[in-house]
């Protein structure tokens, strides 16, 4: 309804009737790379459901496009109102968006960390600026290791950090199509305080 393209799948090339399936989802979540797996949901690994409504396809082939249009509707089986599934779905989308500022956060204070351990090392190494990069890569490893699990033991050490929590909970929010419980919604909010104050540490850094 808003004009945004939601996915683009590929064709079929063989002759004759292809079939492409849409999951009704938005593509996956973005995850930080860590030393552990996100035990939880496998609706952690699925992107939010998209909402009812009517939505716009076109199919592209070299230089002619067919558009034509699907509409999706609740389940009629389901027990939930509007509004449960409205306050499922902005709870889920915080959740995603969330995860997807949390990677950009993470990959930038780990390219911040190489940048100044290479630094460290390349010639000339005076020693008082190899110790002031040093010093900062370390502290930029210890911020990074509140973002996301980096114990060696992997996924066995049962490490938790923020990548971990919010995941979990955008997980439990995503295989559920009704309203989230209060828990889950005060998570959602803590997690994006926390998320935030992660953020600023990253511009002090600069």
């Amino acid at each position: 309804a808003k004009g945004q393209l939601i996915s683009t799948l590929p064709g079929g090339k063989r002759r004759g009737i292809n079939r492409v399936s849409w999951p009704m989802r938005l593509p996956p979540p973005k995850l930080p790379p860590a030393n552990s797996l996100v035990i939880g949901s496998q609706f952690t690994f699925f992107g939010p459901r998209v909402p009812p409504g009517t939505y716009s396809v076109k199919l592209i082939q070299r230089d002619t496009t067919y558009t034509s249009e699907v509409r999706i509707v609740p389940d009629p089986r389901s027990q939930h109102s509007d509004a449960d599934r409205a306050a499922q779905h902005e709870t889920v989308m915080a959740l995603y968006r969330m995860l997807g500022r949390l990677t950009y956060v993470a990959d930038t204070v780990k390219s911040l960390e190489d940048a100044a351990q290479q630094r460290a090392e390349a010639p000339p190494k005076k020693d008082k600026l190899r110790r002031q990069l040093g010093s900062l890569a370390a502290t930029l490893e210890s911020f990074r290791a509140t973002l996301v699990a980096t114990s060696e033991g992997g996924w066995l050490s049962g490490e938790e950090q923020l990548r971990e929590k919010m995941a979990k909970v955008y997980g439990s929010v995503n295989g559920y199509d009704g309203r989230p419980t209060q828990t889950q919604i005060d998570q959602t909010k803590v997690l994006g305080d926390q998320l935030k104050d992660g953020a600023y540490s990253v511009r002090l850094y600069f």
